[in-house]
């Protein structure tokens, strides 16, 4: 958690913990809701404020689907996307694709140095497409 040149507060250490400790996609709810075992006085609006800073610091990546809220999740990789099924809801992440890297073609192709590459597919699942 070096990265962070703000003021290190026990609520921002309680919501970096929860979401390690996930290792998964978790909405702010789902974060507040973990971090109130440990502290009992922090507020939901506190928990979104902090997610938002520390994401924007690059500590996690987020993922927003349209109609629903946001996942956030501990930032592991420069180039990774995400698939989101529309019938059963579940997010997964997909890493080190053909379609991840894209971005380094890009430089060479049109010289653009990207730093970060991230995408989002909605569809159906393996299971859910079976199920039609």
């Amino acid at each position: 958690m070096r990265e962070v040149k703000s003021r290190l507060t026990r609520q921002k250490k309680a919501i970096y913990e929860v979401l390690k400790k996930s290792g998964d996609h978790m909405t702010a709810d789902e974060v507040y809701a973990q971090v109130r075992k440990k502290l009992k006085n922090i507020s939901l609006a506190t928990v979104y404020r902090n997610l938002e800073g520390m994401t924007e610091k690059g500590l996690f990546d987020e993922v927003y689907v349209a109609g629903y809220p946001k996942w956030f999740e501990l930032k592991k990789y420069t180039t990774h996307g995400h698939l989101f099924c529309r019938n059963c809801k579940e997010l997964r992440d997909v890493v080190e694709c053909e379609f991840c890297k894209t971005w380094k073609r890009i430089d060479k192709e049109m010289g653009f140095k990207g730093e970060e590459f991230k995408f989002l597919i909605i569809g159906l699942c393996e299971n859910c497409k079976n199920e039609r």
